[in-house]
């Protein structure tokens, strides 16, 4: 088959302009791919470096909630502790108030006595050996 020097060049130079064309799309694509991945690179850094950061703050902030669930459970305990006393020592004063109010009732008791009454007691203690049923 024959083909005309024109044809031939026209596809020839046709072919290489595809060539031509195909080169420098490769090339451009090549260009965007390494530019694509120094973009990813540095986000991926940025990235990292915020990973890096939020973990140190939540180490941080985990350290510090633990220090004070310590000094909380250190509080707990020092209130449970003052609480046991504080409930020993209102046993002691309710027996000790017991024993007054035992103490108070036989006095009265005593005083009320119509023997007594005419030389020691005065108009209020009248009122209360009254109040007691006792009449003096």
């Amino acid at each position: 088959m024959f083909i005309p020097n024109k044809t031939f060049n026209a596809m020839r130079v046709g072919v290489l302009g595809l060539i031509a064309t195909l080169i420098l799309v490769i090339a451009g694509e090549s260009v965007l791919f390494v530019k694509m991945q120094q973009d990813n690179r540095v986000v991926l850094d940025s990235l990292t470096v915020r990973v890096a950061q939020i973990a140190q703050a939540t180490n941080t902030r985990l350290v510090q909630t633990n220090s004070r669930q310590n000094g909380t459970e250190e509080n707990v305990i020092n209130l449970n502790k003052l609480l046991e006393t504080q409930a020993v020592l209102i046993t002691q004063l309710q027996d000790a108030t017991a024993r007054t109010q035992v103490s108070v009732d036989k006095l009265l008791k005593n005083e009320c006595t119509p023997e007594t009454a005419i030389y020691v007691l005065t108009r209020d203690m009248v009122a209360v050996c009254r109040s007691l049923g006792v009449q003096p």
